[in-house]
């Protein structure tokens, strides 16, 4: 009986440390909210991010015009998007299936490979401006000329 109750004693603490280390990582789970735009290559390029972990990628301009609609994940500083499958997107034929940014700051999302900046869209002031674009290799992303 005294093995019996030991062994629940070491199972119920198990559990609890299982619980508490599941909630601590749930903690460190993150969204993130709101548009995000930029504008480079004559096309407008528009994030949207949800707290439900959705987003949408809206290309409008020279090099495409096409809507994408995802989830995505964050882990440290980057962000995971991943396409709903291909008879969920409004144009199957040209869509982004995977994609990857990179968090620079609240404001400021980089994509990957290129480095382009994709800033907070400001309300008040709807202005489009040439992107600047990062070197993403380097350690604090420096402007590339």
């Amino acid at each position: 009986m005294r093995k019996i109750s030991i062994f629940l004693l070491l199972l119920g603490c198990a559990v609890n440390l299982i619980f508490i280390r599941c909630k601590k990582a749930s903690k460190n789970q993150k969204t993130i909210t709101g548009k995000f735009v930029s504008f480079w290559g004559d096309t407008h390029w528009i994030y949207t991010f949800d707290s439900l972990a959705k987003y949408e990628f809206v290309i409008r301009g020279h090099l495409g015009f096409s809507t994408t609609k995802g989830t995505y994940r964050i882990s440290n500083n980057t962000i995971y998007l991943t396409a709903f499958p291909k008879v969920e997107q409004q144009d199957s034929n040209f869509y982004f299936e995977k994609d990857t940014l990179l968090i620079e700051s609240d404001s400021c999302l980089l994509g990957v490979p290129l480095g382009y900046e994709h800033n907070l869209e400001n309300t008040t002031q709807k202005i489009f401006y040439e992107s600047k674009r990062r070197d993403i290799t380097k350690k604090g992303y420096p402007i590339i000329d």
